[in-house]
């Protein structure tokens, strides 16, 4: 197991206990929330693996998924996404054995999963378990020092097809998305 699982198992274990610690109480999150809170518990913790040249040279295959810690943690209500995607990826960068910088441009697209718990991620629908398919686009940057990455950015926007689990796809509908984040350096590029 890498570094970068044993943190993120960690990671979960500790929300997992801290969710069952905390007596159950009133709705925290939501309408009466302040506007801060309520932002802040749409940020997730993620993780993602996979390699950009994993099929073919600029063709691979990303996997990921994503927990929101505040509603599981304020509100016991779990929030998780899933998606795995087939990309294309063209990439450059700069750089010698000591420094080096690169960016890339992709795009993919593959399946999708949610369980939405919270009244924040519902947008009227009712809560459960969603199936479905999307596509992305989106850029990353990436700067590194000795072999070990000191940061990495992302940006992307793209749309997903989802309809409640055990229903038909024509009772499903269009989801846009935009998504920015950081990377932790843990693991070298």
């Amino acid at each position: 197991m890498t570094r970068l699982q044993r943190a993120f198992s960690l990671v979960l274990l500790t929300l997992f206990t801290l969710s069952f610690t905390f007596p159950a109480k009133a709705q925290i999150l939501g309408d009466a929330a302040p506007a801060l809170l309520n932002t802040a518990a749409r940020v997730p913790l993620s993780l993602e693996f996979g390699a950009e040249n994993l099929l073919t040279r600029r063709l691979g295959l990303r996997v990921g998924g994503a927990l929101y810690p505040l509603p599981l943690l304020l509100d016991r209500e779990l929030n998780v996404e899933g998606f795995a995607d087939l990309t294309y990826t063209l990439r450059g960068g700069v750089g010698n054995a000591l420094a080096n910088a690169s960016a890339s441009l992709y795009v993919g697209a593959g399946p999708r999963y949610r369980l939405i718990n919270s009244e924040l991620f519902l947008d009227g629908d009712a809560p459960g378990g969603y199936l479905g398919a999307g596509g992305v686009a989106g850029a990353d940057f990436r700067l590194g020092v000795i072999g070990f990455s000191l940061l990495s950015a992302f940006a992307e926007a793209g749309a997903d097809y989802l309809w409640p689990a055990g229903e038909g796809v024509e009772e499903g509908r269009l989801s846009p998305r935009v998504r920015v984040g950081l990377s932790l350096p843990f693991v070298g590029f």
